[in-house]
């Protein structure tokens, strides 16, 4: 197993108790999809180890109570925090046809409803509040919020992203926050 053939599901942030037992970061909407997972995958001097899951509990909505097979120490268990944790992507849960998770719209092309063909979804940032996707147009990094206001159709078969990005976003990157962009940037 590969980790293009993966997906990270989280990591292992600390002992849970002194018989092997972790807690997992979990990220995911629904935690609930992964309660019945019998193995994982850990990331381990970069190459993927299977581990076998005995059992794994909800902690919260964000992080889970494993333990796994074989693993029965502290010291044991102390070897795997910081471990990020990865299923094969047969696992996700499958998604509405408008719905995508965002490491699958890495390389789709942003069309816009106004400006056309924008660029190349190189990255995502997921922070508290929203998810940024990113690319690139004319030579500029461009983020933008992904949410159902500006995202009007993704097309999986081309790999397209439409959407309607607010009047004026592109302006700021492009010329550098100035208010008029027929004003030459300062250097």
């Amino acid at each position: 197993m590969t980790t293009d053939q993966t997906f990270n599901l989280g990591y292992f942030k600390r002992l849970h108790s002194f018989n092997g037992e972790l807690v997992a970061v979990l990220d995911s909407d629904d935690p609930t999809a992964y309660l019945k997972t019998k193995a994982i995958f850990l990331l381990i001097n970069e190459r993927l180890m299977p581990f076998f899951v005995q059992k794994m509990t909800l902690k919260n909505k964000k992080e889970a109570i494993l333990k796994l097979e074989d693993i029965d120490t502290q010291p044991d268990a102390e070897k795997l925090i910081g471990c990020s944790i990865y299923l094969p992507l047969t696992e996700l849960p499958a998604l509405k046809a408008n719905q995508f998770y965002y490491f699958e719209i890495l390389g789709y092309q942003v069309i816009d409803k106004q400006l056309g063909d924008l660029g190349t979804i190189s990255n995502y940032y997921e922070t508290t509040h929203q998810t940024l996707l990113e690319f690139i147009h004319q030579d500029k990094e461009i983020l933008f919020p992904i949410n159902d206001t500006f995202l009007i159709k993704t097309d999986k078969a081309n790999k397209i992203l439409h959407v309607d990005l607010p009047n004026g976003l592109l302006d700021i990157y492009l010329h550098n926050g100035s208010s008029n962009p027929n004003e030459p940037d300062e250097d």
